[in-house]
């Protein structure tokens, strides 16, 4: 099997469930576009993500869509999305109001959600699954092991929120992966809050992460992580996250290397899995909706024996 399929089966399954319904989201040809536009930016291969039920091929668009600011084979729909898709891809704390602004005025402020977390699905959809045949260069590609058997969905049957419940749903199942401690799974947390400019995101703290004897002086070596006094395994740790982020095509024989010396194999797939799921936060930041819950200080929070985050007043 897959990676996932072998180590995370629960998390495969979900991942495989989002693989599916992204492509049943509106408006497909779109999104189509959107898809071989990330495999661009990562360095993909272009073929759709989505595998059996792909979206549809599109035309000689194909062939220019890395000049499409200027090309006269794109509609102004299409070139807002896919300026969004550069911006969200690349650096989503750049989206700004005038781009929010744009975008909905193209697609319809009812489409902006659909578009928004379809383009997360897409966007993570691939990084984890170029990180993770990277760092499993012998095992089955990712997909194989752990496509449900179900039909695909049919076009324009599948909305924003509908998908969001997907990856909520694997969210809570990547939360209950345990093979990582605390105070790492809290250093990985925040580093990519921090990449992000996620706002809410950077100003909670895990409370297992305290318990476990992580303070403001250890959390905030995210910042300056090489030259901190860090455990190795956590400077480690750190560029991976880094890696998936920011260059998931870029890893090469002494990230692997490093990765595999220090963590096994169920530790490996559930450090890309927290980023991904961790990396949610990309959706919320992008439609202006990432506001902390406190206007000072830090607040503290809890997983529930069901994967559900819990703030704590």
């Amino acid at each position: 099997m897959d990676p996932l399929g072998r180590w995370a089966p629960e998390v495969g399954a979900g991942l495989a469930r989002l693989r599916r319904d992204v492509a049943g989201v509106p408006p497909a040809e779109l999104l189509a576009l959107v898809d071989l536009r990330i495999a661009q930016l990562l360095g993909d291969d272009p073929v759709p993500w989505t595998g059996a039920t792909a979206l549809p091929l599109v035309d000689a668009r194909r062939e220019h869509l890395s000049q499409w600011p200027t090309s006269p084979l794109f509609s102004d729909e299409e070139r807002e999305v896919l300026g969004l898709t550069e911006q969200f891809v690349i650096d989503v704390a750049g989206v700004d109001d005038q781009l929010r602004d744009r975008v909905r005025s193209v697609l319809g402020p009812s489409s902006v959600l659909d578009v928004v977390v379809a383009l997360f699905v897409l966007d993570y959809g691939r990084r984890v699954t170029m990180v993770l045949d990277r760092l499993f260069p012998g095992d089955p590609p990712l997909g194989s092991g752990s496509v449900p058997d179900a039909p695909a969905a049919d076009p324009g049957s599948i909305t924003g929120m509908a998908l969001l419940d997907g990856f909520d749903q694997l969210s809570r199942s990547v939360a209950l992966l345990d093979a990582i401690d605390p105070v790492t799974t809290e250093l990985v947390r925040l580093r990519g809050a921090r990449q992000h400019n996620c706002r809410l995101c950077q100003s909670t703290r895990s409370v297992r992460a305290l318990d476990s004897g992580a303070d403001d002086a250890l959390l905030d070596c995210t910042e300056h992580y090489e030259t901190s006094g860090l455990a190795e395994s956590q400077k480690v740790a750190l560029r991976l996250t880094d890696a998936v982020i920011t260059g998931p095509g870029g890893i090469g024989p002494s990230l692997q290397d490093q990765v595999h010396r220090w963590f096994k194999p169920a530790q490996v797939v559930e450090l890309v899995m927290d980023v991904m799921r961790n990396s949610g936060q990309k959706v919320a930041v992008a439609l202006a909706a990432d506001e902390p819950h406190v206007t000072s200080g830090i607040e503290r929070f809890e997983i529930t024996a069901e994967g559900v985050v819990v703030y704590l007043a």
